[in-house]
């Protein structure tokens, strides 16, 4: 297509975006909005972008609250002002300005967008306050409700056809209803929010491929952050509604008489269907299969955890999206299994037992997801074939080993023969595989150490054959399907092997005459021409070692220790020794020598 065409095609999306709803032009042929795409043609009549024409008519205030929050990535006040100059902006290209604090309103449809982003500020305003000042933040959450409810009567006056329209609003401010009654402690209030919520949500998860990938990830956020104020809620208000799953849950929150069943059943009415089949699932959440053993959990607080793995498996989103969050869930079921096991005696014997299974379970499954997801993440690396990317697949190896090491030490599977052989087996490919990867690296400058790190592959892939010729059990998938693996690494390395086993060889063969040195030639005859060159007495492989000559110990045997023999040894002085000099006596005068006399 024309660039030309493309451009001016996508400033009439825009230009229409802001078109009121009785906008009408014979020339398009159309009435509003949402069917501007089928009629826009080019001058030979064809049809230009009427499908994402008609996808940007579908979601109207989510892509506005998504651009918002995730594309300026603006934070706290930040944020804040820049929601108030949104507002501001909006309020003046509608000419409703407010003058002496008398609120205004409109008809247009961008009126939409300031209800939506007043209700954002106040929620936002509450999140940055909770901490700190939490009357004043109840008091801005109270405003984003207000905000959120003007804003679903205004959507459902605008157009009561446009369902998508709706339950986009309806969405957002129940969410905030829902928060609000959580902060008051009304369970029931905020179980009926939350699920009113979630079921719209749920809708629109149809309509979400038109969404960027980013605005996907901010909107899976949210939807996670419901799903588990649900089942918090849902764990406060009783016992009858913590075995249920989120969606039946949801479903018997939500009053038959709302105004948000009837835009569902306009949208999509099998949503609302439960099958007898997922009734039956939810039978099967507390009952663990390990090892030929089969064990009924009936500890709550393990049941809800064992509830929440499966709330979160259940959960909207492709696998990637969810993989980390099943990974905290899983976790914390661990978590919680072992705190109880702590706590029980060995007194109650069969649920001290139920609850080492079920523990053993939970940790073996962690250490497999921790397993699956470092590897789908070394599979969706975009490094290229170098250096880099060699050391991400041996620190890759390095981590499977000690998962599976930690998984080897616990305590259902330490005494079970059967699964330490096959950890023991995925452990021994691990390191095979770790040792191809460290040849890979060592091929181009070393061709002898890539050959011998490439022999004790080898030796590692001989020991998984060895574990498994007397293994009778099918092989779990652990980190690898060992039988698969092992087949194809097998024929790999020895291709592997022969290459470079031939490329040292060559090298041997290239590489210059080594100049011997004079220990290494004596017992061997040399032509004349081979000793051309000086002969080598430095660079032996065989050092001499200093040592004194025997006459030296002769000599200081007889003669003692001689620092210099030309030398006189220097007499050792004598010690001073102070002479007392007896005091001169003085001159007597002439009558006292005489008397003296």
């Amino acid at each position: 297509m024309d660039p030309h065409v493309k451009l001016s095609t996508s400033l009439v999306i825009i230009a229409f975006r802001y078109l009121p709803n009785n906008f009408n032009d014979s020339r398009l042929g159309c009435d509003n909005l949402s069917t501007v795409g089928l009629c826009l043609k080019n001058g030979t009549g064809e049809v230009l972008f009427s499908g994402l024409i008609k996808q940007m008519a579908n979601f109207y205030i989510f892509p506005l609250l998504l651009e918002a929050r995730s594309d300026h990535f603006y934070e706290g006040n930040e944020y804040i002002k820049y929601l108030s100059h949104r507002i501001h902006g909006l309020r003046k290209s509608l000419h409703i300005t407010q003058r002496g604090g008398k609120p205004k309103s409109s008809v247009d449809k961008r009126y939409a967008e300031i209800l939506l982003f007043n209700a954002d500020r106040a929620f936002q305003q509450f999140v940055f306050l909770r901490s700190s000042q939490r009357r004043h933040a109840l008091r801005r959450l109270k405003r984003a409700d207000q905000f959120g409810k003007e804003l679903v009567s205004f959507t459902n006056a605008f157009d009561c056809n446009d369902h998508i329209f709706y339950l986009e609003a309806i969405a957002f401010a129940k969410y905030i209803e829902g928060t609000l009654n959580y902060e008051k402690r009304d369970w029931e209030g905020s179980l009926s929010a939350f699920s009113i919520s979630r079921l719209s949500f749920l809708v629109l998860q149809n309509k979400i491929d038109t969404l960027a990938e980013h605005e996907k990830s901010v909107l899976g956020e949210l939807q996670n952050q419901i799903d588990s104020n649900l089942r918090y809620v849902a764990q406060r208000t009783g016992l009858q509604n913590q075995t249920k799953s989120l969606d039946i849950l949801m479903l018997s929150s939500i009053p038959k008489d709302e105004e948000v069943i009837q835009h569902v059943n306009s949208v999509d009415s099998e949503i609302l269907q439960m099958t007898g089949d997922e009734q039956d699932s939810l039978q099967t959440i507390t009952v663990i299969e390990w090892r030929d053993q089969r064990v009924k959990i009936e500890h709550p607080d393990v049941v809800l955890a064992l509830y929440a793995i499966h709330d979160v498996k259940n959960s909207p989103g492709t696998i990637d999206s969810k993989r980390d969050r099943l990974l905290a869930a899983w976790a914390r079921a661990e978590e919680i299994t072992k705190s109880v096991l702590d706590n029980t005696g060995l007194e109650d014997e069969q649920k001290f037992q139920t609850l080492s299974i079920c523990y053993t379970y939970l940790a073996y499954n962690v250490v497999l997801l921790r397993i699956q997801r470092d590897l789908a993440v070394e599979n969706d690396s975009e490094l290229v074939a170098s250096q880099a990317q060699l050391r991400s697949r041996q620190s890759l190896y390095d981590s499977i080993i000690k998962n599976i090491e930690i998984a080897k030490e616990l305590p259902g599977i330490a005494r079970d023969t059967g699964m330490t052989a096959q950890l023991e087996a995925q452990i021994s490919l691990a390191k095979s595989k770790r040792c191809q990867a460290i040849a890979d690296a060592y091929q181009a400058q070393d061709k002898l150490a890539s050959l011998a790190m490439c022999v004790r592959a080898a030796s590692y892939l001989q020991q998984v054959n060895d574990i498994l010729r007397n293994f009778e059990e099918k092989p779990h998938l652990i980190a690898f399907d060992i039988i698969p693996e092992l087949k194809k690494d097998e024929k790999e390395l020895k291709k592997k092997i022969l290459l470079l086993q031939s490329l040292a060889s060559m090298g041997n063969i290239n590489q210059p005459p080594k100049n011997l040195s004079l220990v290494e030639t004596l017992d061997s005859y040399q032509t004349l021409a081979e000793l051309e060159p000086s002969w080598n007495l430095t660079d032996a492989d065989i050092r001499a070692i200093p040592a004194k000559p025997l006459f030296f110990d002769l000599a200081i045997t007889y003669l003692g220790q001689q620092t210099s023999f030309d030398k006189k040894k220097a007499q050792p002085e004598k010690p001073v020794t102070s002479v007392s000099k007896e005091p001169k006596q003085k001159n007597k005068g002439f009558f006292s020598s005489l008397l003296g006399r």
